[in-house]
């Protein structure tokens, strides 16, 4: 769903794949071995089928050869997981005011006791910070708790959809242009 949405925002080709429903599974953690199970139960019925594994930053100890084969395309964030891309203070402060009204306050003042300054100054620059964080366990629901938002993980693409064009990561139109040529789109 944030790869939809930041699909959309930057009018990226891949978009129409992801609307289309494309079969994915997600791996709920670093259990490669089963979505190489699935993509080769796939291509037993339709030889010619590609596929495509983001892995999370936290998967840094899994070797290319344990996941790549042939028709399967490996990608891996350099940050910590997919939901560190959100960590742009304006964009969360924006979503929290649009949707937080009188609980936007404490949700902005936690975001500022909690962000180290050099992310709020260059949100797209790696840091330490940004790349060994699991935000979707620590800073984002803590963050929804103050602004007292009932926003789930499965939810965090709406934060995804505030975002303008120039709020992208970089390196998420380059995993999308990846998908792209191994899906062949």
């Amino acid at each position: 769903n944030l790869l939809q949405a930041w699909a959309k925002i930057s009018g990226h080709k891949v978009y129409g794949w992801f609307v289309n429903n494309p079969f994915w599974k997600p791996l709920h953690g670093n259990r490669t071995q089963i979505a190489k199970g699935h993509f080769f139960a796939l291509r037993s019925i339709q030889p010619k089928i590609k596929g495509y594994i983001l892995l999370d930053g936290d998967a840094r100890n899994l070797t290319d050869h344990e996941v790549v084969s042939e028709g399967l395309s490996l990608g891996r964030w350099t940050r910590y997981e997919t939901e560190s891309y959100l960590i742009v203070p304006e964009v969360l402060k924006r979503f929290v005011r649009q949707r937080g009204g009188l609980f936007a306050g404490p949700a902005i003042q936690y975001l500022d006791d909690q962000v180290p300054p050099a992310v709020f100054h260059e949100p797209y620059k790696d840091s330490p910070f940004l790349n060994n964080t699991p935000f979707s366990k620590t800073l984002l629901p803590a963050f929804f708790e103050q602004a007292q938002l009932p926003i789930r993980k499965n939810d965090y693409s709406q934060i995804a959809e505030q975002m303008n064009k120039n709020e992208i990561h970089p390196e998420i139109l380059k995993k999308m242009d990846e998908i792209a040529k191994a899906i062949g789109v």
